[in-house]
């Protein structure tokens, strides 16, 4: 049923008409303590870029050779080191690291497959965490820690499947999602204790994101619901007139970034203080309807998000 799912939303992903209006596309999707910012937008051929966003300023980050589904910008650490994956590099993919304007390919841990591995995050110290994936069944995903090739990993709860870990902080925590079979997601993190199951009240899927130094959480529920997980607490975070809100990320100094979607596309946002800057990449847009529907807005944020959907259909077609 699951797989079912995701191939009627990249369905609807590939049939959006080429004459329908373009609208705008940009994703933030983590930010470090001096409030720098990493993401991607997409363009007119639906073709998706990393990006840096500094103050105002936009700096484009594509892996040399990335075609077809193009660069993510996925986390920066304080060093201003920032972790990408190339969708289109081998066969599903690969993990970068950006630094000092050189790319450089993050090794998987030992033994494993790289094209079937993304790196999610790298914290000040160089700790890589990301998740190992099973391109057979899809469904036996591990999330690891890798400390200078010292692998820990971190694998589901009893009755669960898979786990990915998204994101790290620097006091050794991680936060994730695990998943059966049936992609039933649930929240968590682990700050040294074990797993915390963190189930948002009321919804069917929950996915932390990331988790800052202070073990404040953040995620999405369901399919554009936004939250703050603060000592057991969850405060709802939504943009104002938007019609989904996902929180991607969150600093030391509780600044908060994501994505939004209103009547003219897709939107990155940084909130903090009380300020919401939005984030929209000069040029980016993509084809297609002005408003995503549920389904295809899901699809971005579920697995899996933006890389998990392409290693899936892109392991589909390699065993067609």
């Amino acid at each position: 049923m699951a797989r079912a799912w995701i191939a009627v939303a990249l369905a609807m992903l590939a049939a959006a008409p080429a004459e329908a209006a373009s609208h705008l596309n940009t994703w933030v999707l983590g930010i470090n303590n001096a409030g720098q910012a990493v993401g991607f937008y997409q363009d007119g051929t639906n073709t998706n870029h990393g990006y840096l966003y500094d103050n105002g300023v936009y700096t484009p980050l594509d892996v040399p050779g990335a075609g077809g589904g193009g660069t993510y910008g996925l986390a920066i650490n304080d060093l201003g080191q920032i972790v990408l994956h190339a969708e289109s590099l081998g066969p599903f993919g690969y993990s970068y690291l950006y630094s000092a304007g050189a790319f450089t390919p993050i090794p998987p841990p030992a033994g494993q497959n790289p094209y079937l591995s993304v790196a999610r995050g790298v914290t000040n110290v160089g700790v890589v965490v990301g998740y190992v994936f099973d391109g057979v069944s899809g469904y036996n995903n591990r999330g690891y820690i890798d400390v200078g090739g010292a692998v820990t990993w971190v694998d589901a709860p009893s009755g669960y499947t898979s786990l990915e870990i998204w994101g790290a902080n620097e006091t050794g925590g991680v936060a994730g999602l695990y998943f059966d079979t049936s992609r039933n997601w649930r929240g968590f993190f682990d700050t040294g204790g074990g797993i915390t199951t963190i189930d948002y009240p009321g919804a069917f899927r929950t996915v932390v994101t990331d988790i800052n130094d202070a073990g404040v959480a953040v995620g999405i529920a369901n399919v554009g619901q936004g939250f703050i997980y603060d000592s057991g607490t969850f405060t709802p975070f939504n943009i104002p007139g938007a019609l989904y809100t996902s929180v991607w990320s969150i600093n030391n100094a509780g600044t908060i970034a994501g994505a939004y979607v209103n009547s003219t596309g897709n939107h990155g946002f940084l909130y903090g203080g009380g300020v919401l800057t939005t984030i929209d990449y000069p040029g980016g847009s993509g084809g297609g309807p002005g408003v995503p529907e549920p389904a295809s807005w899901a699809l971005m944020i579920a697995g899996l998000s933006l890389l998990g959907a392409a290693i899936r259909r892109r392991s589909a077609r390699a065993g067609a």
